[in-house]
Order: C-alpha cells, then sequence, then structure tokens
C-alpha cells in the first residue's frame, strides 16, 4: 500500500512538475504574444503614420498638377498674346516697308522731275553761252551776270522790253531807235519756248535789220525765234 502511495506521490510530482513546465512555457508564450501584438500595434501606429503622410504628398501631389495646370494655361495664354503681337508688328512692318517704297518711289519721281529741269537749265545755259559768243563777235558789249540773269526769261515767257506789251512765249525785244522791227525765218529746231516768231530790234533810226535763221544756240526765250538784242540793250532786255 505504500509503496502505491509513493509510486502514486512521485507521478503527481512529475505531473506538477511537468504543469509547472507547461505554465512556464504557456507564460512565454503569452509574453510572446503580447510582444508580438505590442509590435502589431507599433506597426499599426506606423501604417497609420505612413497613409497620413502618403495622404499629404498625394494632395501635394495634386496642388502640383493644379499649379502646372495652371501655369501650362499662363504659359498658353501668353504664347497666343506673343503671336498676337508679332503679327501686329509684321503688319505694321509690312506697312512702315510699303510706305518706304512709296516714298521711295516718289522720290525717284521728284528726282526725275529734277533731272529734267537741271537738263533745261543745262540747255538754257548753252543757250546764253552761245549768244555771249555771238556778242563777242559781233563786237557787242559783255553784260554783267546779273544783266545776263535778268535777261534769261522763265520758262515759255518770251524776252520782252521795257513796257513792251508783249503776251507770254512771243519773245518780243522792242525797238529802241525808231526802226522797223522785222521777224526773221527761224526753224522749228532753232526754237525754244511755245510762242510767236522771235523780233529782232533794230538799234538805229535806219532800215530794220532783217535776220536770216538763227542757230539754237543763240535761241533764247519762249518764242520760236531767238531775241538777239544788240550792244547796249541786254540790260534792258
Amino acid at each position: 500500500m505504500s509503496t502505491l502511495y509513493l509510486h502514486l506521490s512521485l507521478r503527481v510530482c512529475a505531473l506538477e512538475d511537468k504543469m509547472v513546465e507547461q505554465q512556464n512555457q504557456l507564460n512565454n508564450i503569452i509574453s510572446t504574444q503580447n510582444a508580438h501584438q505590442q509590435q502589431f500595434q507599433q506597426m499599426n501606429g506606423r501604417m497609420d503614420e505612413m497613409n497620413a503622410r502618403m495622404d499629404a504628398m498625394n494632395a501635394s501631389i495634386q496642388q502640383i498638377l493644379t499649379n502646372q495646370n495652371a501655369q501650362q494655361q499662363q504659359l498658353n495664354d501668353m504664347e497666343a498674346d506673343i503671336i498676337q503681337v508679332i503679327n501686329f508688328q509684321q503688319q505694321q512692318l509690312n506697312v512702315i516697308q510699303q510706305q518706304l517704297q512709296n516714298n521711295h518711289q516718289n522720290v525717284m519721281a521728284v528726282l526725275n522731275l529734277h533731272e529734267a529741269d537741271l537738263q533745261h537749265i543745262d540747255h538754257r545755259l548753252g543757250a546764253i553761252e552761245g549768244r555771249l559768243d555771238a556778242a563777242i563777235a559781233n563786237g557787242g558789249n559783255i553784260p554783267a551776270a546779273v544783266e545776263i540773269e535778268n535777261a534769261v526769261p522763265a520758262v515759255n515767257e518770251g524776252i520782252g522790253g521795257v513796257n513792251a506789251p508783249v503776251a507770254v512765249g512771243e519773245g518780243v525785244v522792242p525797238n529802241m531807235g525808231g526802226g522797223e522791227n522785222v521777224v526773221g525765218p527761224i526753224p522749228e529746231e532753232n526754237n525754244v519756248g511755245a510762242g510767236g516768231g522771235g523780233i529782232i530790234q533794230n538799234q538805229m533810226a535806219a532800215v530794220g535789220n532783217v535776220v536770216d535763221p538763227i542757230p539754237e544756240e543763240n535761241n533764247v526765250g519762249g518764242g520760236e525765234g531767238g531775241n538777239i538784242p544788240n550792244e547796249n540793250e541786254v540790260d534792258q532786255a
């Protein structure tokens, strides 16, 4: 009986030891689970924090995209404005270029007119030189520069004498000596102007001088005939 009791006691002790060991293992497991639970809670906290940061990043990205869209729209508007300004400036440049071309054409036309005037003046100066040569050849007096200038009429105006009622272009020089004014037969190629025949003045009271065709270089005035005054009558011409 005692042996059986001893044997049961040993078995009870062994079971108690095993129970204590299992309880210790269970406690270890519980402690491990608690640690894991704590770590899991920490991980959940970190996940919540990361989710919040992700939400903030998403909001920032959305704001950046919104700003980029606004900036892109501003760039598009600026580009449209720049294109409009460039087109307007191009139109102004085209207008200025057209004005410059028109001004160039006008200037060229004026220059051509001046060139024609200069050629006419050169022709008249040549005629004056011819008159001077003829006056020198005939032994007449050489008039001063002012007298020569006064002796040159305007375009289509004949050389008229003092108080001579002469129409424009007739080229009449009055008779100063009581003689007779005679019209010389002057060829058309010697005519400078658009008036009537040139009148040659007689200096003396004797018979008037009849002049044959007058060379072109001696023909001055608006009349068809050259008007060659005698000697001291250039200033009166």
